[in-house]
């Protein structure tokens, strides 16, 4: 319920309001390394993400190239093959292993690990310089989205696993196993960089610690909330979002 709450007061925003007016004059700075590593970056939101900001962007900076270029063999198992697999199962298998896989795959790895490292690269390219606000106020509004759909899935996954005599198993396998195409999407990614020259100054090392950081971070609350009762659960997830308000209002 307080995440509904939430949703309402956080959750209504329109792209269309998001003001891009620096963009163009952002983008025409950039050499061709930092537009390579923005459009990279950009590609890797397409599957979830291109009907909120992505598309207007590109339209805005003036690009019209198709991405698929970008979409490297570890992306591809996970949003080709993975994704879709795991979502097409509950369709047929209710079981609460399926629905362990399913939310492993969506809200464990492709939102709490990977869009959190994507963000993450965006703030850290751009926001030392000023650049490109539009397109960093999109991010900010997509993330605080996203934080609501990660901490449901972490509870969705704690109540699972108690309800399965094998459900801590199923939920650490499937993790372990995505683990390292979720890694090898982001070595993948820097594969066509000079580490010595990096666009923005960026390094590969920092972005493969973010993301092993968010995984820790996941597995520490499921593991955290392991064995406890439905209304313990429900208690920690409560403390969680208040940490998180709270985190929030200090930073802003």
């Amino acid at each position: 319920m307080r995440l509904f709450q939430k949703a309402k007061r956080l959750g209504t925003w329109d792209p269309q309001a998001i003001d891009f007016s620096r963009e163009v004059s952002d983008w025409a700075g950039f050499d061709a390394t930092e537009k390579d590593f923005l459009l990279r970056t950009v590609a890797l939101f397409q599957a979830g993400e291109e009907g909120v900001t992505s598309d207007r962007w590109l339209d805005v900076i003036g690009v019209h190239e198709d991405l698929e270029k970008f979409m490297t063999p570890s992306y591809r198992r996970l949003f080709v093959v993975e994704l879709p697999a795991a979502m097409d199962a509950l369709k047929t298998d209710h079981s609460t292993e399926a629905q362990i896989r399913a939310s492993v795959t969506y809200n464990m790895i492709v939102e709490g690990v990977l869009a959190e490292t994507g963000y993450h690269g965006f703030r850290e390219s751009l926001e030392a310089n000023g650049n490109m606000p539009g397109l960093l106020e999109g991010i900010r509004l997509v993330s605080r989205d996203e934080s609501r759909h990660i901490r449901y899935g972490v509870f969705l996954l704690d109540r699972l696993i108690n309800e399965s005599p094998v459900g801590w198993d199923v939920m650490n396998r499937h993790m372990n196993e995505l683990l390292a195409p979720a890694m090898g999407v982001i070595s993948e990614f820097w594969e066509g960089y000079d580490e010595e020259n990096a666009p923005f100054g960026q390094r590969m090392e920092t972005y493969l610690d973010f993301a092993s950081t968010q995984f820790d971070k996941r597995m520490k609350v499921l593991e955290r909330d392991r064995g406890k009762s439905l209304a313990e659960i429900e208690r920690a997830a409560i403390a969680d979002l208040v940490a998180d308000d709270a985190a929030v209002g200090a930073a802003g």
